[in-house]
């Protein structure tokens, strides 16, 4: 009997998965979170995309795929389609054969044009073929994005981007080793006014330091022409300058970072 409740025991007391399984369900589990994770994460992007296909009139719906290109009707009023559609009328005049001087009204119709300049309602469909789905693209790449070239604009943010970012990694990294690395008696005063910067909400300053950036430029000879080329190093420098002042985020983790690594090395 005593022998019975012993192996009675031992079976209550075994797991019931081995430490095998458990590794194996653990692991399915980190995969299933991460895949699920990954999803939610990237599925924005995923309709960000897709709406880049969908007019501004259907903004409002959600597409999980690119929608169908629908036909254009000819009761279409050319303002309507500049509005929603990003319509050029300048293309719209050189494809169909209208003089530039000729002025549409925004209530005109499509089949109205047809009419009063002749113009087969075929071929003004042919012009509009794929207008629904792919005008946003072809406004993007083709054409000029609120006054200023899409290629232009990217080029710009591009720059600034990769300039702010070296820059700014290269003074936290010294900001870093001065706070850590040297051990002086007003590196904590000094850490503590970059931690400072966490509890001034940006919008007190962005005025300030356009007042300061616009006195100093204004020293500057040709700054005050338009569009001249001084004028736009500056203000590209401006965004820069302002992007890679000493920001707490990054002084915490170099300082981290840097006090973590042994004295001897």
């Amino acid at each position: 009997m005593a022998v019975e409740s012993a192996t009675v025991s031992q079976l209550r007391r075994k797991p019931l998965f081995s430490m095998s399984r458990r590794k194996v369900a653990l692991r399915i589990f980190a995969t299933v979170v991460m895949v699920v994770y990954t999803v939610v994460t990237i599925f924005p992007f995923y309709a960000l995309f897709v709406r880049s296909f969908v007019s501004t009139r259907d903004a409002s719906d959600l597409h999980l795929w690119i929608p169908e290109s629908g036909d254009v009707p000819m009761e279409a009023e050319v303002g309507n389609l500049s509005v929603f559609y990003d319509l050029d009328l300048r293309d719209l005049k050189d494809a169909l054969g209208i003089p530039q001087t000729e002025f549409l009204m925004a209530r005109t119709t499509l089949k109205e044009i047809s009419e009063q300049y002749n113009i087969p309602e075929q071929e003004i469909k042919d012009f509009f073929e794929g207008f629904y789905t792919y005008n946003g693209w072809m406004t993007l790449l083709g054409g000029e994005l609120q006054g200023t070239t899409f290629w232009g604009a990217l080029l710009r943010t591009v720059l600034i981007t990769t300039f702010s970012l070296g820059l700014t990694i290269l003074l936290s990294i010294f900001t870093g080793y001065g706070l850590s690395g040297l051990r002086r008696k007003d590196q904590m005063a000094v850490y503590n006014l970059y931690l400072l910067q966490m509890v001034i909400p940006i919008m007190l300053i962005i005025l300030p330091q356009y007042q300061l950036f616009q006195y100093i430029f204004s020293l500057v000879p040709g700054y005050a022409v338009q569009g001249s080329l001084v004028r736009q190093v500056l203000q590209l420098s401006s965004l820069i300058l302002i992007n890679i002042k000493g920001t707490a985020l990054s002084t915490m983790i170099f300082v981290a970072a840097i006090g973590s690594i042994p004295k001897d090395m």
